[in-house]
C-alpha cells in the first residue's frame, strides 16, 4: 500500500463566510482531470480522476471531519499530524457535475487570514491536495482511505483555488464587443488564407537563380516553398559553378577542378549553403578561374591568401 498526496482539486466558490470562518463548497477532486504524482518507487505516475475516485472519497469520508493542513510538511517522519492544522472538511456531497465537495471550516490559526485572503483575492495560487493510500499495482490509484486535504500553492490536476472561473461583470459595450468579434474573424480569415505569396516568391527566386528541371527532385514537393527553393537554387549554383570552372580552367588544372568539385559537394551537403575551402595546393588560380567564381567566393579566396596568376 502506498500513500499519495495528489494535488488534484480546487475550491468552488459557492460562498465564503468570513465571520463564520467557513468556505462552502470546497471541491475535493475534479472528474476528468489527470493527476500526476510520484509513486512509492519515486517514479512519476498519473491517473485520470473518474467517478470511482469521487465515490471513493465520499465513502471514506462518510460523516467524519477530514483535517486540512498548511502544506504537506507534517508528512515527514519528524512531524506530528497536528502540525500546522488549519481546519477541517465536513458535510461531504456532490455538485451538479458529479464532483465531491465539502465545507471547509477554517480554524483560528496563524494562517486564518492568509487562507481567507487567498480564497478571495488570489485563488489561482492556492488549492487543495488530497492525501490517501492506494495499491501500487492499481493503475487507477483508487483511494483506499482519505487521510487529509492540505492547502498547497501548485496542484497537479488543477491550477487555481476555484474549479470554476470567478464571475466578473462584463463592462464592455455592444460596440466594443462587435469590434472584438470582427477582429477575431479577420485574424481567423488571415490564418486560413492559402500561402500563395510564399509559393510565388519561391518560384521567382528559382527562375532568377537559373534553376532547371535537372535541379528539381521529386522529394522537394513535400517541403515548404522557401525550403524547396533553397535546395533547388543550391543545386543550380553547384551545377553552374562547376560548369564554369570546367570551361575556364585549362587541362593542367583538371586534378584541381576534381578536388574542388568534391570539396564543393561535401560543403554544400543537405543545408544548401556553400563555404569555400582554403586555397588548395599553392593557393593559386588563373585569372579566368578566379573571374568565374561568384563575388562572395572571390572575396573568401582573397581573404584566405589566394593568389591570382595572369
Amino acid at each position: 500500500m502506498a500513500t499519495a498526496a495528489l494535488k488534484l482539486n480546487t475550491l468552488s466558490q459557492e460562498r465564503i463566510d468570513v465571520e463564520a470562518n467557513v468556505i462552502f463548497g470546497v471541491r475535493l477532486c475534479e472528474v476528468g482531470k489527470v493527476a500526476r504524482f510520484n509513486g512509492p518507487d519515486g517514479k512519476p505516475r498519473e491517473a485520470e480522476i473518474t467517478e470511482e475516485h469521487a465515490d471513493a472519497f465520499l465513502a471514506h469520508a462518510g460523516n467524519r471531519a477530514i483535517p486540512v493542513h498548511w502544506t504537506h510538511d507534517y508528512l515527514s517522519d519528524d512531524k506530528d499530524r497536528l502540525h500546522a492544522k488549519v481546519g477541517a472538511l465536513k458535510n461531504f456531497r456532490k455538485d451538479d457535475a458529479g464532483n465531491p465537495i465539502a465545507d471547509f471550516f477554517v480554524s483560528p490559526s496563524e494562517y486564518r487570514e492568509a487562507i481567507l485572503w487567498n480564497a478571495k483575492e488570489d485563488p489561482e495560487n492556492m488549492m487543495l491536495s488530497a492525501v490517501f493510500s492506494y495499491d501500487p499495482k492499481d493503475p487507477k490509484a483508487l483511494p483506499m482511505d482519505f487521510q487529509a486535504a492540505d492547502l498547497v500553492e501548485c496542484g497537479a490536476a488543477t491550477t487555481a483555488l476555484f474549479s470554476e472561473p470567478q464571475n466578473t461583470p462584463n463592462t464592455m459595450t455592444d460596440e466594443e464587443l462587435a469590434k472584438i468579434a470582427a477582429l477575431i474573424d479577420e485574424k481567423i480569415a488571415a490564418a486560413m488564407k492559402p500561402a500563395t505569396d510564399d509559393a510565388e516568391m519561391a518560384t521567382a527566386a528559382e527562375a532568377d537563380a537559373g534553376v532547371t528541371e535537372a535541379d528539381k527532385k521529386p522529394e522537394d514537393e513535400a517541403k515548404p516553398a522557401a525550403m524547396r527553393a533553397a535546395l533547388r537554387i543550391g543545386r543550380a549554383s553547384q551545377r553552374l559553378t562547376l560548369a564554369a570552372l570546367a570551361e575556364k580552367l585549362d587541362a593542367s588544372k583538371a586534378e584541381t577542378v576534381t578536388l574542388a568539385a568534391a570539396q564543393f559537394t561535401a560543403a554544400l551537403g543537405k543545408s544548401g549553403t556553400f563555404t569555400p575551402p582554403a586555397p588548395a595546393g599553392d593557393g593559386k588560380l588563373s585569372r579566368a578561374a578566379f573571374n568565374a567564381l561568384p563575388a562572395s567566393q572571390r572575396m573568401t579566396f582573397a581573404q584566405k591568401g589566394g593568389k591570382i596568376e595572369d
